[in-house]
């Protein structure tokens, strides 16, 4: 089948781009079996003067999912969704469509607004960051009592961190200078501070001295920068 047109919806005022829009709602629309195997989408320039947006947003669009082998393109086939096999995979090895699905259905059954919803995860995910390439190792020096529990307790419940917590007097200094080189970040007191620059070094490593005040601006230094 030719489809001229498809109902996608453009919200310039989300926080996600227009070819991020354009690609996951052709994912549904392939997912929920409204595009079949071998139907050919609009041409880039139809759907760019259907959307009133730019033929390379649209282009850019089409060549993610090409990659991604849900769409197959070339010269004098146009744009045609790929093979049943080719999505069967996709879906397989991609299971958020799914999950998304699944959130949205029992959503959509309570009194929550789904749009909703699915923003405040894109803001969670903003300030958090639970991105796997950006997972970062957080390493806690004598830190077991109060001063430090507030940063452990919401870095571990709030991110996907790798979290490490030392007493320096269980450790050798080389293995403390070890652990320390691996970390991302390193947070202690800022008591202990002049004592353990003396001991080790920080050359390449960011070091956060905490007080006995959970400080939530602090906090977000932890997990952002």
């Amino acid at each position: 089948m030719k489809h001229m047109e498809l109902p996608l919806k453009i919200q310039p005022s989300l926080p996600l781009s227009v070819n991020t829009q354009i690609k996951e709602q052709i994912k549904v629309l392939i997912a929920k079996k409204f595009l079949q195997p071998g139907d050919y989408l609009p041409s880039t320039n139809q759907l760019a003067q259907l959307l009133s947006l730019n033929k390379n947003t649209i282009l850019g669009a089409y060549t993610q999912l090409k990659d991604e082998g849900l769409l197959e393109t070339g010269k004098g086939i146009g744009t045609r969704v790929a093979n049943e096999q080719q999505i069967a995979k996709h879906f397989k090895d991609d299971t958020y469509l799914a999950l998304v699905q699944e959130i949205v259905e029992k959503v959509s059954t309570s009194e929550y607004a789904v749009e909703n919803i699915l923003l405040s995860g894109v803001a969670y995910n903003q300030l958090y960051d639970f991105s796997e390439s950006n997972k970062k190792r957080y390493l806690f020096i004598e830190c077991k009592k109060s001063a430090c529990r507030f940063y452990i307790d919401e870095i571990t419940h709030s991110t996907n961190a790798i979290i490490d917590s030392i007493d320096t007097k269980e450790v050798s200094t080389e293995r403390l200078q070890h652990a320390i080189d691996d970390a991302d970040v390193v947070i202690t007191q800022n008591n202990i501070l002049e004592s353990l620059n003396k001991r080790v070094s920080f050359d390449q490593t960011k070091v956060i001295g905490v007080s006995s005040s959970g400080d939530i601006n602090l906090l977000f230094q932890m997990i952002q920068d």
